[in-house]
């Protein structure tokens, strides 16, 4: 059974709280496959596909799940860009 696609988080220059609920999965993208994660918005409820391969979000979760249990889902971040630079780092804080 397909999962359902949900829209993907566009992060911006502003925090935003989000809640991991899912494990990480694999998407098909045009530049191959992907791994996301399913974040929930703690601000409007609204559900998104969150794509964790760039280096400074996967170090940060490699982290952050160590703390919890070895899991990502029930991990709570505030996360933001550095910069509106379309390669600028993700900074990501646990709340």
């Amino acid at each position: 059974m397909e999962k359902e696609k949900l829209p993907t988080f566009r992060c911006t220059t502003d925090y935003a709280n989000l809640k991991v609920v899912s494990e990480p999965y694999v998407v098909f993208t045009n530049r191959g496959y992907a791994p996301v994660v399913d974040v929930e918005n703690t601000t409007d409820g609204n559900k998104y596909q969150f794509y964790i391969q760039a280096l400074s979000i996967a170090k940060k979760f490699e982290e952050l799940k160590k703390e919890n249990d070895e899991k990502f889902a029930g991990i709570n971040i505030k996360v933001k860009k550095e910069s509106s630079d379309k390669f600028a780092p993700y900074i990501i804080e646990k709340i």
